[in-house]
C-alpha cells in the first residue's frame, strides 16, 4: 500500500513538472508568435507614429483625470537577489533612451524603457495579457498630453518583476488600451512597456551611459559616491526627482526652477514657454504625439544653464506649446533635462538620501545635435527593416525638395540602409551639421532620388 502511494505520488509529481514545462513552451511560442505579429502589425498600421514621441514621454504619461490623487506607483519592493549587495548588466541605448529586460510573472525577457519620469510601470501591450498570467482589477480614465481626448486603462495588481539579480513582488502594473502607444514603432525593435519609480525608490541606480551598463545597489551598502562626482540635490514630486538649476536664455531671461530629471526624454532640455520665451531664431517643429493628440512647438538654442557649480553652454531646447500640456493640477510643468544632458555623465540616482551625483564623461562639452534635415521616421515591416518618412518640418530643405511623409527611405548618400537599426539611421539623418543629403526613396512603386543641402538655422 505504502510503496503504491509513494509510486503515484511520483507520478503525480512527473506530470506536473512535464505539464508546467508544456505550459513554459507554449508561453515562449506565443510570445514570440506576437513578436512576429507586432512587426506585421506596425507594418498594416495606417496611422503612423513619429519617432520624437519619446521625447515627451513621461510627460503624458499617466496623468489622471479630474482631480483623482494620481497614478498607482507599487506597494511592493524590488530587491536585490542572492545575497548580493548590487546587480550590474548591460543595457541598450537608443536617441539617449535607456532600454532593460524585465521578466513580468516568470516569462522571458522584454525590453523596457527606464523611465524617472514615470511613476508606474506601464504595459503598452494589452495583447499579451493572457500568456503573462495577468488579470486587471480595475481601470482608470487617464488624460494624456495633447489636444484631445480621455481614455481609459487597467490596472494590474499582485504582479512579480524580474531583471537580473533584481526581484518584485506585489508591484502593480498600468496596461494601455490596444493600439495607443507603439514604442517598437518608434524604437525599430520590440519594446513592450516603462518602468520608473519601483526601480528607483528601493534602489540606487549607477547609470554609465558611456559604457552602457547599468548598476543597481542595495541602499544600505551606499555610503557615498567618489570625490570625483558633484552631488545635486533633489526632491521628490508625485514620486518625480525635481532640481534646482538656473536657466539663461537668449532675450536676457535669467531664471532659476525646478525641473524634471527625465531619462525617458531623448532631449537635452525641455522648458515650458511661459516661463522662458523661445530664443530667436527658433524653429515650429513637430515635436511629437502624446497619449491624447499631437504635440507642436519650437526648438532653438539657449544660452546656458548651471546645475550648482556644472555649467553646460548652447543647449538645444524644446518648448511645447502649452495648449498640449495637460499637467497634474498638483504640480505646474516648467520643464525637464533628459538623456541628451544625462549621458554627458556618469549618473547615479538616490532617493532614499535625495541626491543626484553627476560625473562628467568624455561627451561633456561636446555640440548639441538637433534634426537639421527636418525628417522624422519609423520602423515598420518585418523585423522593423522598413524605413519609412514620418514627419517633414515644413520649409525645410527636406520639404523644398519634395520629400513626403509616407516616403519609405532606401539609401542615404547612397549607402544602402538594410541591416541599420532606425538609431543609426536617425543619427545620419540629423547630426551631420553642413554638405549635402542625398536621399534614394520609394514612393508607391515608384523610386526616385532627392538631394538637398544641409543648414544649420540654430
Amino acid at each position: 500500500m505504502s510503496y503504491y502511494a509513494s509510486n503515484s505520488g511520483l507520478f503525480k509529481s512527473v506530470v506536473s513538472l512535464v505539464v508546467r514545462i508544456i505550459t513554459a513552451f507554449l508561453l515562449y511560442l506565443v510570445v514570440f508568435t506576437h513578436i512576429l505579429n507586432e512587426s506585421l502589425r506596425g507594418y498594416l498600421m495606417l496611422k503612423k507614429r513619429p519617432f520624437l514621441l519619446i521625447i515627451l514621454l513621461s510627460l503624458f504619461l499617466l496623468v489622471p483625470y479630474q482631480g483623482q490623487t494620481g497614478m498607482p506607483s507599487s506597494k511592493g519592493t524590488m530587491s536585490i537577489t542572492g545575497g548580493y549587495k548590487a546587480s550590474t548588466f548591460p543595457i541598450k541605448t537608443y536617441n539617449n533612451l535607456l532600454i532593460i529586460p524585465i521578466s513580468i510573472n516568470g516569462s522571458i525577457e522584454m525590453d523596457f524603457i527606464l523611465d524617472s519620469g514615470s511613476r508606474s510601470t506601464v504595459l503598452t501591450e494589452p495583447a499579451l495579457l493572457p500568456m503573462l498570467n495577468i488579470k486587471t482589477s480595475e481601470k482608470k480614465r487617464i488624460a494624456g498630453l495633447g489636444e484631445k481626448g480621455i481614455f481609459e486603462a487597467l490596472i494590474a495588481k499582485d504582479i512579480t518583476l524580474s531583471l537580473p539579480g533584481i526581484e518584485g513582488t506585489n508591484m502593480e502594473l498600468i496596461v494601455l488600451p490596444p493600439d495607443l502607444l507603439s514604442l517598437s514603432e518608434i524604437i525599430g525593435r520590440p519594446v513592450y512597456g516603462i518602468i520608473g519609480y519601483d526601480l528607483f525608490k528601493d534602489l540606487i541606480v549607477e547609470i554609465d551611459y558611456t559604457r552602457k551598463v547599468i548598476r543597481f545597489k542595495d541602499p544600505q551598502y551606499f555610503k557615498k559616491a567618489p570625490k570625483t562626482y558633484k552631488a545635486i540635490p533633489i526632491e521628490l514630486h508625485d514620486s518625480k526627482p525635481y532640481l534646482n538649476i538656473r536657466v539663461c536664455g537668449t532675450k536676457g531671461t535669467d531664471e532659476t526652477t525646478q525641473l524634471l530629471v527625465d531619462t525617458g526624454s531623448s532631449q537635452a532640455l525641455s522648458l515650458s514657454s511661459r516661463l522662458f520665451p523661445p530664443p530667436e531664431p527658433s524653429l515650429p517643429t513637430f515635436i511629437g504625439t502624446g497619449l491624447s493628440g499631437e504635440i507642436h512647438g519650437l526648438l532653438g538654442r539657449i544660452k546656458s544653464i548651471e546645475i550648482g557649480d556644472i555649467i553646460d553652454r548652447q543647449i538645444i531646447a524644446c518648448f511645447p506649446d502649452e495648449k498640449s500640456l495637460i499637467v497634474h493640477k498638483r504640480r505646474q510643468w516648467n520643464g525637464s533635462i533628459g538623456g541628451e544632458f544625462l549621458k554627458r555623465f556618469k549618473v547615479i540616482f538616490n532617493y532614499s538620501n535625495n541626491k543626484l551625483y553627476l560625473r562628467k564623461n568624455k561627451d561633456f562639452g561636446s555640440p548639441y545635435p538637433y534634426n537639421i534635415s527636418g525628417i522624422e521616421t519609423i520602423a515598420t515591416g518585418i523585423d522593423y527593416g522598413t524605413i519609412e518618412i514620418s514627419y517633414v518640418r515644413p520649409n525645410s530643405a527636406a520639404d523644398k525638395a519634395g520629400i513626403l511623409v509616407g516616403d519609405e527611405l532606401i539609401r542615404i548618400n547612397g549607402i544602402g540602409i538594410e541591416g541599420n537599426q532606425l538609431g543609426e539611421i536617425y543619427n545620419f539623418l540629423n547630426k551631420k551639421r553642413s554638405g549635402s543629403l542625398c536621399l534614394k526613396i520609394k514612393r508607391g512603386e515608384k523610386k526616385m532620388k532627392k538631394c538637398f543641402e544641409l543648414e544649420d538655422i540654430l
